[in-house]
């Protein structure tokens, strides 16, 4: 029941992350609110690295139990965030055609 709290918790970080930006995004182009968005910027941006940490460690916690299969969807929701930042990367080396290797 405990993995089960810190999923949703780590859930509620990830969306709060979207949430901090979204709403700092409608201060950005007024010059004397321009702190407001800055901040919120940056806030969102604690708020998603938070959130992969918990996720990472959540999902380490749930993965050596002994029954997997009842705990599939927790654990697949445990890695969401991971999943998204990984999507979002591959994203950018795609639209931005960065090498890598």
């Amino acid at each position: 029941m405990k993995l089960k709290k810190n999923t949703l918790y780590l859930l509620l970080l990830f969306f709060a992350s979207f949430l901090a930006y979204f709403i700092g995004k409608d201060f950005q182009f007024d010059p004397q609110l321009k702190g407001i968005y800055t901040a919120m910027k940056y806030l969102a941006a604690a708020l998603l690295f938070v959130s992969v940490y918990a996720s990472v460690a959540t999902t380490r916690e749930m993965i050596p139990a002994t029954e997997l299969k009842p705990k599939a969807l927790w654990i697949i929701l445990a890695l969401l965030p991971i999943l998204f930042c990984v999507a979002v990367f591959i994203l950018s080396l795609t639209v931005y055609k960065l090498k890598i290797f």
